[in-house]
C-alpha cells in the first residue's frame, strides 16, 4: 500500500523530534514513530492495529477521544493541552521522569486518519526537548 493510507516507510518518519501517530477512523494505530517507542515504552509492532484507548492502561481521556473524532468526523483540528489535561498519556523520559506534552490532533490525506501526539519536555524557562536528550 502506498499514499496517506499506507504505514510509513519513511525514514524522516522516525527521526522527526516529536511523537508522531496516525490513526484509522477506528482509532487503531497505523504509523507509530520512533520518539513514541521511546516515550511510550510501547513497540511499533505492538501498537500498530491496536486501539489508541486500548495500548495505555488508565485509557485515554475523553478530551483527547473527543478530539479524535471530531478530526474523523468533522476534520477538525484540536490542541490538547498539559496545563487542562496533565494525565494525558503515561509517557517517560528516558530517566523515567513524567514527560510533559502536548497533543496536536488533525486530519490528513484523502481518508480521515489522524496525526497525534506532539511531545516535549520543558522544565520552567528552559527549552524543550525530545525524550532522549537532556535539558
Amino acid at each position: 500500500m502506498s499514499g496517506p493510507d499506507a504505514p510509513h516507510d519513511d525514514p524522516v518518519f522516525d527521526a522527526i523530534d516529536t511523537g508522531l501517530v496516525l490513526l484509522d477512523g477506528d482509532h487503531r494505530v497505523v504509523s507509530w514513530n520512533a520518539w513514541m517507542e521511546a516515550a511510550s515504552g510501547i513497540p511499533a509492532r505492538t501498537a500498530r492495529g491496536q486501539r489508541l484507548e486500548d495500548l495505555f492502561a488508565g485509557g485515554i481521556p475523553s478530551r483527547v477521544s473527543t478530539a479524535i473524532d471530531d478530526a474523523i468526523e468533522l476534520g477538525a483540528s484540536s490542541l490538547v493541552t498539559h496545563s487542562l489535561h496533565p494525565k494525558m498519556f503515561p509517557l517517560r523520559t528516558h530517566a523515567g521522569k513524567q514527560l510533559i506534552h502536548n497533543v496536536s490532533i488533525r486530519s490528513i490525506g484523502r481518508r480521515p486518519t489522524l496525526r497525534c501526539l506532539r511531545g516535549y519536555r520543558c522544565r520552567r524557562r528552559q527549552r524543550c526537548s525530545r525524550p532522549g536528550r537532556s535539558s
